[in-house]
């Protein structure tokens, strides 16, 4: 009898057992190769039922087996070509035959075409026509892009823009005088037409239609008047006619209203020379300087004091034959009260007046 696999059996009947207790026990009690063919049957077919242990190098193996089949049926795949090979050997001269490379040629360049078109897609979805015309109303006078038409009107109607509109008329008038070669100073509504009358071209041939247009495209202004004018031929027009012409007398009186000086208080005085008239000047200037001062000191102690009376001023006569430095003493005289007024104006106006005085005037 031979131990196999940590069985026992027995030559006889070829019966296994698992321990050594049953396989002795059957050797010594059983007669199995007296016995008759029914029991050695029953006995074999009841220890047939027991499933035979399997041995751990058996289970390895057919484990090992199955990894393999696994792993071959894995690696050796063309999932391009749908072909599959028992060894590494056929899948590589596979790979370098000329199908399997056409194929890869030609999925390659199905993936790229699909991948430019997945982009050009997402590009283009939220690309803006760039020359396409905006929609946007836009003010050309400010030069400033506007959302809406609404939004437009309200900015027609604001300071800004009426701002902008008066420096164009400005500009606008400014061109025009200079195109029509007026001046504020010096030149004439007639002098302006024969200055323009040059630059205008030469007078056409009778029945022959005229057309004199203003080079700027924009209406010229006539400040006189408040009035445009769209073309040079118009201004011309304009400047002949009454209105303008009255218009432009009355502006330029009133300029001169404006504009006119003081006139000098020694206008009516000969001066033989000037070096002596303002050595003169200076020393009436001083003179006069010490009688306001008195003056003034009398008005305060006279504000003190409650009196309401007027201060008299000390007066000289001087006889009416007398010149000093070639000036009569007349014209000395109203010389004297000129820059006393205008000295007694620039201290009354550098100081507080005083309570409850009252000033007279030098005569």
């Amino acid at each position: 009898m031979v131990d196999t696999y940590g069985q026992k059996q027995c030559f006889s009947c070829e019966a296994k057992f698992d321990s050594d207790e049953a396989f002795w026990n059957h050797v010594y009690n059983e007669d199995c190769g007296s016995g008759s063919s029914g029991d050695n049957a029953i006995a074999s077919e009841s220890i047939t039922q027991i499933p035979p242990p399997m041995c751990t190098e058996n289970r390895n193996s057919q484990s090992a087996k199955k990894v393999a089949a696994q792993e071959s049926s894995d690696k050796y795949d063309c999932a391009l070509c749908g072909v599959h090979f028992l060894t590494s050997f056929e899948w590589y001269n596979h790979s370098k035959s000329d199908e399997h490379r056409s194929k890869v040629t030609a999925a390659a360049g199905h993936y790229a075409s699909s991948s430019l078109t997945k982009k050009e897609k997402s590009s283009t979805q939220f690309k803006v026509d760039v020359t396409q015309p905006s929609l946007r109303p836009f003010c050309d006078e400010c030069h400033v892009p506007l959302p809406s038409l609404e939004a437009r009107d309200l900015h027609v109607m604001g300071k800004k823009h009426q701002k902008v509109i008066n420096r164009i008329r400005k500009d606008n008038l400014f061109s025009a005088q200079t195109a029509l070669g007026l001046s504020d100073n010096s030149t004439t509504s007639e002098d302006s037409v024969k200055d323009t009358s040059r630059n205008l071209p030469p007078n056409p041939e009778p029945g022959a239609s005229v057309s004199i247009t203003n080079s700027s495209k924009t209406p010229l202004f006539c400040d006189y008047c408040s009035l445009e004018l769209p073309d040079i031929l118009a201004v011309k027009q304009h400047l002949s006619e009454e209105q303008h012409k009255k218009n432009e007398i009355l502006v330029s009186n009133l300029n001169a209203e404006q504009h006119s000086t003081v006139p000098s208080l020694f206008g009516n005085i000969i001066e033989p020379n000037s070096k002596q008239l303002g050595d003169l000047v200076a020393v009436l200037r001083r003179l006069c300087l010490v009688q306001l001062t008195s003056l003034m000191y009398e008005l305060e102690q006279s504000g003190f004091s409650d009196c309401n009376d007027p201060v008299s001023l000390p007066r000289t006569n001087v006889g009416t034959n007398e010149k000093i430095v070639g000036i009569s003493t007349d014209d000395l005289l109203q010389l004297f009260r000129e820059v006393c007024r205008e000295e007694l104006q620039l201290l009354l106006s550098r100081h507080v007046p005083v309570r409850n005085a009252k000033s007279k005037s030098l005569t």
